[in-house]
């Protein structure tokens, strides 16, 4: 087992015990989608930020994840889709 794959099933192990705790599952989907993105698995990442922001309305971070979602769709050229989350991203900053 190489030691990424470890760690992965270390956290998603950790994630399971957590899912209750609605402030620590909010870290582990922000972490993780950082974790994808630094592995360059967009989609992955993409999936795990989106899932953040559905689960963390109020959380302080939204308007960073937005800012990555919409770098990610940016870098795979679909610009409108990164246009609505820069703009979600500047009025979450807003408020």
């Amino acid at each position: 087992m190489t030691r990424l794959k470890e760690v992965r099933e270390r956290l998603w192990f950790f994630w399971l015990l957590v899912e209750s705790d609605q402030a620590s599952l909010l870290t582990l989907l922000y972490r993780f989608g950082q974790m994808e993105v630094s592995l360059h698995r967009t989609k992955e990442a993409i999936s795990l930020w989106e899932k953040f922001l559905r689960d963390g309305p109020s959380d302080p971070r939204r308007g960073w994840v937005m800012y990555q979602l919409g770098k990610l769709d940016e870098a795979e050229g679909k610009e409108q889709r990164a246009y609505r989350w820069y703009l979600s991203a500047a009025k979450a900053a807003i408020n």
